[in-house]
């Protein structure tokens, strides 16, 4: 029972996926990280009791209601606040509770019980939102299905001193394995399904020439994709298509043999590859990350040795004939029962497991192959499988709602820190941290934008709201100016000398702008001689009009319609939008009947 020769032991891990865990783990624990993180830098704004959709109301009649754990599993149960400031409090001890437990897994600390509360805790976070449509994106009830799994996969165990390497990691559930690619295939082909059954541009093969200009925020290789050849876009769409509806299957392919195992590894690196690409086409939050994170199941060690080397396999030592970790001959019977005991409860528990995904994935078979298939739905209150697709339908053209704010004499343009606005800024990127408010606005663009905005998007009369009351020079900064960009924030609030640092704006419009990307990244970067300008933008319409508080600085405030000065001279723009020569050929007609003028 010595050790085994090197060439029969490098064969033998051929066969393994401990690599293949700590990579999947470790990539889980990333996006975790910037999940929390985001929900640290804006949900305070999004939903504390002075956020633009507080979360405390819609606890309170839930709790009320009769709802319990069972129906949405939320630390918020165990805790009970009482108020709305207790229940602040506690999400915000949860973002960061939740952001270094990320940290931690992402370091190596890969146990089950760490697994299970940032599970639990990001739970909680999408429970507290389920009121708004800020978490109402499928990558949510994704996050938490591929979180889920990640509590069985990691092991249970207590006892991490393999991190130290004074024991051997144990090997992976083989199920688990089995339900990631399950879940890497429903992703793939829902994803492929919903676009032959939602948009006619994917059966017409021209969702690609303006899929990179209308996504929600372009990145500046987006400028790159955009203005390929007509003919590379359409053949863009077959590959697309290709791969999600006809490759999907092969991260399914079981066996271990050579041919088989490189037919699983080929569809799992295919999924990778394909997921990159579209990362690099845009900011797609960290949906892409995400998806990449099931088709790692697919790729065993020996694959994985080339980019991770193989210190942390050649320690493993395996029984050829057990199939498992070799222990030492001298260990004790009382190790040796609790360690069976062990193996036997892990049994168990897949079982268990795998019947419940068995039996959760029926509905959600059905409605892959239901012609009216709904994307991006949970069939379950905890989420553990869910349907998932993205752009199903696809917008031939961008308007981009532009909040303007005046004080009185001029309009100052603001921007948000990544969505298209400014058409001279560099666009960024961002992902896989998620601006949650330029991502919805997003959605007011879609025509008809009055229903859009009446219907899904009424938090941004309260963000109107917040920003009339803003004002630097007295420290009324709302918590809502932390989701604008910083640069705009400090121009209009934070300097001296900057408009509304001395008072609040006196009012506040929306202005709908077709927005067409001005030309491709290459010419944009190597033009000399003038600025560049990303975007060409158009006005299509007054959206909101100009708005104002009926009683600023008291109690309560309400919106009411705000009437221009007369005096077309007196109130100016930076931008010079159509709507205010609109008012200065109204004025000259009043002028011209003698009508007397008020200034502001």
């Amino acid at each position: 029972d010595g050790p085994r020769e090197p060439q029969k032991n490098h064969l033998m891990t051929c066969l393994t996926f401990v690599q293949t865990r700590f990579v999947l783990l470790t990539c889980l624990g990333l996006v975790y990280a910037f999940a929390f993180l985001s929900a640290i830098g804006q949900n305070a704004a999004l939903f504390d009791l002075d956020g633009l959709t507080p979360s405390w109301p819609n606890w309170k009649r839930v709790s009320e209601g009769g709802w319990s754990i069972r129906s949405s599993p939320t630390i918020m149960w165990i805790v009970r606040p009482k108020t709305g400031l207790q229940y602040d409090q506690i999400l915000l001890l949860i973002r960061w509770i939740g952001f270094f437990a990320s940290v931690l897994i992402v370091i190596g600390l890969h146990c089950f019980w760490l697994f299970a509360l940032v599970w639990l805790f990001y739970w909680s976070i999408v429970a507290s939102a389920e009121h708004s449509t800020f978490y109402s994106y499928g990558w949510e009830s994704q996050m938490l299905e591929t979180g889920f799994l990640a509590i069985f996969l990691s092991g249970f165990t207590f006892d991490i001193s393999w991190l130290r390497k004074k024991k051997e990691s144990p090997p992976p559930r083989q199920s688990v394995l089995w339900l990631y690619r399950w879940l890497c295939f429903r992703i793939s082909l829902g994803a492929g399904l919903i676009k032959l059954r939602g948009s006619s541009c994917w059966t017409r093969k021209t969702c690609l020439f303006y899929h990179f200009e209308t996504q929600p925020i372009p990145s500046p290789l987006s400028f790159y994709f955009h203005f390929l050849p007509k003919s590379m876009l359409i053949h863009g769409v077959d590959l697309d298509l290709f791969v999600q509806l006809y490759l999907s299957g092969l991260v399914l392919i079981p066996g271990s043999n050579f041919f088989l195992r490189n037919l699983r590894r080929f569809g799992g690196s295919l999924q990778i590859l394909f997921m990159l690409n579209i990362a690099l086409s845009g900011n797609f939050a960290f949906l892409n990350h995400l998806t990449i994170i099931p088709a790692i199941a697919t790729l065993d060690d020996d694959f994985l040795l080339f980019f991770a080397g193989r210190h942390r396999t050649s320690r493993l030592q395996y029984n050829e004939d057990q199939g498992q970790i070799k222990k030492n001959d001298d260990r004790k019977f009382r190790f040796i029962l609790r360690r069976k005991s062990r193996y036997l409860l892990g049994y168990l528990l897949e079982i268990i497991l795998c019947s419940t995904i068995a039996y959760l994935s029926i509905p959600v078979i059905t409605n892959l192959w239901s012609s009216t298939q709904v994307m991006n739905a949970a069939f379950d209150p905890w989420r553990l499988v869910n349907t998932y697709g993205a752009f199903g339908d696809v917008g031939t053209k961008r308007f981009e709602p532009i909040i303007s704010l005046t004080d009185g004499n001029t309009w100052y343009e603001i921007d948000f820190p990544c969505k298209p606005g400014n058409t001279t800024r560099i666009p960024c990127f961002c992902a896989p941290y998620h601006y949650r408010l330029d991502w919805n606005i997003w959605f007011i663009g879609f025509p008809p934008h009055y229903p859009m905005l009446e219907q899904r998007e009424r938090w941004l009369f309260t963000f109107i709201q917040q920003l009339l009351t803003a004002s630097g020079d007295n420290n009324k900064i709302p918590k809502s100016l932390q989701l604008l960009d910083t640069h705009s924030v400090k121009y209009l609030f934070k300097q001296h000398q900057a408009p509304f640092f001395h008072q609040s704006p006196v009012a506040a419009k929306v202005d709908m702008y077709h927005y067409q990307m001005a030309n491709d990244l290459f010419t944009i970067l190597f033009r000399t001689g003038k600025r560049n300008s990303w975007w060409n933008r158009t006005f299509t319409q007054e959206l909101v009009p100009p708005l104002t508080l009926l009683s600023p600085g008291g109690g309560t405030h309400q919106l009411v319609r705000w009437s221009p000065p007369l005096n077309p001279n007196k109130l100016s723009s930076s931008q010079q939008p159509p709507t205010q020569r609109r008012l200065q050929r109204l004025q000259e007609a009043k002028e011209d009947a003698s009508i007397r003028r008020v200034s502001v």
